[in-house]
This record gives structure tokens, sequence and C-alpha cells, in this order.
């Protein structure tokens, strides 16, 4: 964008009122004229940074712009920067642009505090002075507590402080002294507010019960933190697969082989049925309740389950429809479980033996659920006309894998496209130029006037009804028609750019070009 040159200051003002940065192409007179730029930072704080250095040094500029974002303080020159009741100004609104507070601010208790109270990770550019003072970094790890990070090494060990840190945030404990890492009230704090600070505890506490217990309490997948010995505790295994299933795979192989332990975790989480020993994976009992949490656990279990009918059955009624996959060849040919599977999705066919596919009623079930089911019936059900309209009329895309007899049967087409227009294309050649046929399908969608017989595309009635849809058709008529004012003004009302396709004879025909624009500018 050109710098604006214009003198004209109502213009500035009303630009910078709109977008602050606009100050960036401002003349240098006007980056230098205090009305304009106080107009710009009100918009935008950060627009300082185009003021000019005189206006950058401007108190009430300065507080203008941290009034709108206290990390303005960035463009303001050394003096505002060593102001303290600019800088107050910036960190009550920023905390963190306490960073640009000259040496001498951030080494003051008041500025810093009023920092800290908005963002206690603003301690980092605290003077080093003040990140040793205890009042300064308890109001700091109470509104953050990982903001003990950049305290003193003094004071990562002073307990009040770590314990503060951690109720606020348990991760803080990565920051806490090894001493205090070794704290069990400090550690049971941390581990209460997020288990996963378990990862940071000694490995003395990591092998003790109650605060384990307290952890995996907390969140079941710090159990990956506990000690071997305390992975082998089924009391505390327990506690943590019932908290999140999924813990089973921190569990000692002994407990994934516990019928308790793994009936907890697949009851809170199906899937975790993936961790428990292959014996489990063979346990009936074990593989239905992971399979009431969720259908898709099947593909964990060993191949008895999967040969279950009553396993299978559970699952598919759990709207795992691919159970049907998982499931034995000897169940993928029972037909109850078939129909079950295609009931609750109709793709669910895939996984059927050819011997259903070739099952009229099995496929019926899967066509009403789901159109697509017929890609997998056999080629004999695919030219059943009973079976083809059921799935024609639940998605009329699917007259692609109808035979080519019943994609060429007038009824199965008009079912099809009056589902979906689109199906127009999987029609036989005889279809697309039955005019019954291609008035449904272009009445729904304009554009599949492409996929009709060029004698109907020369149709004026099945063009008008086109471009009534869709305009824009009028691409794909025939030339007399694209010169017929009837079909061309029906089409300009729907979609006034297809003006582009208007015949060369009606665009030199001035009466007519009068009487479009005036209907375009009628639509406006």
């Amino acid at each position: 964008m050109a710098r604006i040159k214009n003198k004209d200051k109502e213009i500035m003002l009303a630009a910078v009122k709109q977008d602050g940065h606009a100050l960036a192409y401002a003349s240098p007179e006007f980056q230098n004229d205090k009305e304009v730029v106080l107009a710009a930072l009100k918009q935008d704080g950060c627009a300082l940074v185009y003021a000019s250095s005189e206006l950058r040094n401007d108190k009430e500029v300065v507080l203008a712009a941290l009034k709108q974002d206290g990390r303005a303080l960035e463009y303001a020159s050394s003096d505002p920067r060593n102001d303290k009741e600019v800088i107050l100004a910036a960190v009550k609104q920023d905390g963190c642009a306490l960073v640009y507070a000259s040496t001498e601010l951030r080494n003051d208790k008041e500025v810093v505090l009023a920092a800290l109270k908005q963002d206690g990770c603003a301690l980092e550019y605290a003077s080093s002075e003040l990140r040793n003072d205890k009042e300064v970094v308890l109001a700091a790890v109470k509104q953050n507590g990982r903001a003990l990070e950049y305290a003193s090494t003094e004071l990562r060990n002073d307990k009040k402080i770590v314990l503060a840190a951690v109720k606020q945030n348990g991760f803080a404990l990565i920051c806490a002294s090894s001493e205090l890492r070794n704290d069990k009230e400090v550690v049971l704090a941390a581990v209460k507010q997020d288990g996963d600070a378990l990862e940071y505890a000694s490995s003395e506490l990591q092998n003790n019960k109650e605060v384990v217990l307290a952890a995996v309490k907390q969140k079941g997948r710090a159990l990956e933190y506990a000690s071997i010995e305390l992975r082998n505790d089924k009391k505390i295994v327990l506690a943590a697969v019932k908290q999140n299933g999924f813990a089973l795979i921190c569990a000692s192989s002994e407990l994934r082989n516990d019928k308790e332990v793994v009936l907890a975790a697949v009851m809170q989480s199906g899937r975790a049925l993936e961790y428990a020993s292959s014996e489990l994976r063979n346990d009936k009992e074990v593989v239905l309740a992971a399979l009431k949490q969720d259908g898709d656990a099947l593909k964990y279990a060993s191949s008895a389950p999967r040969n279950d009918k009553e396993v299978i059955l559970a699952a598919v009624n759990q709207y795992y429809w691919r159970a049907l996959a998982c499931a034995s060849s000897e169940l993928q040919n029972n037909k109850e479980v078939v129909l079950a599977a295609v009931n609750n999705n109709g793709y669910a066919l895939e996984y059927a033996s050819s011997e259903l596919w070739n099952d009229k009623e099995v496929v019926l079930a899967a066509v009403n659920n789901n159109g697509y089911a017929l890609e997998y019936a056999s080629p004999e059900l695919q030219n059943d006309k009973e079976v083809v309209l059921a799935a024609v009329k639940q998605n009329g895309y699917v007259l692609e894998y109808a035979s080519s007899e019943l994609q060429n049967d007038k009824e199965v087409v008009l079912a099809a496209v009056k589902q979906d227009s689109d199906a127009l294309k999987y029609a036989s050649s005889a279809p697309r130029n039955d005019k019954e046929v291609v008035l449904a399908a272009v009445k729904q969608d304009g554009d599949t006037l492409i996929y009709t017989s060029l004698e109907l595309q020369n149709d004026k009635e099945v063009v008008l009804a086109a471009v009534k849809q869709n305009g824009y058709t009028l691409k794909y008529a025939i030339l007399e028609l694209q010169n017929n004012k009837e079909v061309v003004l029906a089409a300009v009302k729907q979609c006034g750019t297809s003006v582009r396709f208007i015949g060369e004879d009606l665009q030199k025909d001035e009466t007519f070009i009068a009487e479009l624009t005036a209907l375009i500018e009628s639509d406006m």
C-alpha cells in the first residue's frame, strides 16, 4: 500500500479509528500528530510502533497505548520504560510486559507484585533480588504454580512456597528442590492436584503406597510413574484402572492376568482389553464386559470369543458393525448374526459370507439401512428389482452397483434420481433420453443436464427446468437455446453470472440486452 500523503486529517483519523495499524501508512506528519496517534492507539495499542520517536516518548501517548494493550510497552522509548506510573499501567494489563521495564523498575517490589497479580510467570522478568523475596515468589506461585521455575534456588527449597505452588499446579513439583521432591506432604499435595506429578517425585515416594494411591485416584495413568513393586500392588492397580482403564498397560504382567483387575479396567474402558493377558482375552466374561462398554474391544479378543455367537451379537448390538469383520467365518455365515449386524449398519454386509450376499432377506435389510451395501450383494441380487429399488430409495447414487439391466429400468432410475439427481450419470442411455426421468433430475439439480442425451439438451422444456434450478447450466445448452430469450432470461434470473453463456445473436439484440439489464438491476 502506498504511503498516505494526503494532509486531510479527517481521512487519516477515520482510517486509524477503523484500524490502528493504518498509522503505518501515514505520512511522518500524521505519525507525529498526537490526535491521530491517540486515535490509532485507542483501536490498537501496538500501533505505537508507527508513532514518531517523539510521541513514543510522550507519557500520555504511551499510557493510552498501554490501556489498550500492555505489550505496547515494547515500542515506548526509554524514558516511559523507567516511569513507574507507566510500568504499573502496563503490567496491570499484561504482567509479562515487565520484560520491557527498566532494570530499576524490575527491582521495584510494588511494580513486580502488580505484574504477578496479573501473571505469576512474570516472575521471570523480576530482578534476581525479588526472585529471592518470599512475599514476591509466594504471590507468583499462588497465581501460577509453574512460576516456581523462576524463583531463586533457595526459595525452590522453601516448603511453604513449594506447597503453595504445587497446590496451584501439581507439575510445579518439577521445579522444587530434590529435598522437597522427597517430602511426603509436598508430593501428596502435588499428586492430588495432578496425578502425573508423580513423575517428578523422588524414587522413594514413587514407592510410597499412600502417595501413589493418591496419584492414581486423581489420574489412573500416573501408575506409569509408580515403582515396579507398586505396579504389582492389586489395591493400587485397581484404583488406577477404575479411574482410567488404560492404566492396565502399566500394571505388572501378573495383574494383567488378574480377572478382578482386568474386569475393572474393561468396565471403565472396553478397549483396555488390549492390555489384558492372552488368557483373559480368551475369557468370555471379560470379553463380554469389554464389549458392553465398547464394541470396538472385540478386535482385542482372542479367536475363541470371536467364534462365540453371544459375544459377536453383543458386539454388533453395541453399534459395532465391524464386529462381523472380526468374527469367525462360521459366524460370518450365520444369518441371525449377519442380520443383527446389517440392521445396525448395512455396510456390515461386506463381511458376511458369499452365501449371505445372495440371501435376499439379508441384503434387503442391509440396503434398507445403507444403500451402499448393494455393492456387496451378489450379481443376482444386484439384478433384483425389489432389492435395487430399496437401495436407490435409500441412496440414489448406488445405482452405480445395479445391474446394467436395472440401470436401464425407468422405474429404478426415476427412484434413484429422485433421491439423488447425480445418479443419472449411472443410468444407461435409454433413461438419459427419457424426458420424465431427465426432468426429475434437472428439477433437483440443473447441473445433471450434462448427463442427458444431446436430444434432451436441445429440448426447451428440459433446459428451462434446468436453468430455473441452476442458471449456470445454460453452459450445457446447445447454441440455439443459448439464443432463446425465455431460456436466457430464466437462467440469468436464477444466476447472474450465466450471462457469460448468452448466444452471440442475443448479445447483438439491443432490445433484449436492455430487457436483461433491467432484470439484473431489479434483482440487485
